[in-house]
């Protein structure tokens, strides 16, 4: 059993997959290290709460870490719907996909910044029209 997959349709299977990892980030910094004597969801509303508190100096990379996983599942979304086979859309998300993973690069652990770059291979196939 063969299976060919288009050029979008991979690249926005692996920004879903990207989207996955960093919402994977969201469960291990909200729910693995809670204390015991705390309800766990109290607790994830109370470190939710303090990382985008005014008061918390790094309160800017929290909003963009929430916004990486939003904006990933947004780009695989139009991969998948087929919008990437004009070329001007797909020159727009390569552009994404380029702005994400520099940040990414620039913000977060490179693992995770290699799985947001992936999908450039890709997506630059469907600008080029492979």
């Amino acid at each position: 059993m063969q299976l060919n997959l288009r050029s979008e349709q991979i690249a926005g299977l692996l920004s879903f997959l990207a989207a996955l990892l960093a919402g994977v980030v969201w469960y291990v910094y909200l729910f693995v290290a809670s204390p015991s004597e705390r309800p766990l969801a109290k607790s994830a509303l109370g470190q939710l709460a303090y990382s985008f508190a005014p008061e918390n100096a790094d309160r800017w990379w929290f909003m963009w870490l929430a916004a990486l996983p939003l904006a990933l599942t947004v780009v695989g979304a139009a991969y998948l719907s087929h919008l990437a086979r004009a070329q001007a859309v797909a020159m727009l998300l390569v552009a994404a996909l380029v702005i994400l993973a520099g940040s990414a690069f620039y913000l977060t652990n490179w693992s995770l910044a290699l799985f947001v770059a992936l999908p450039i291979i890709w997506g630059w196939r469907c600008v080029r029209g492979v």
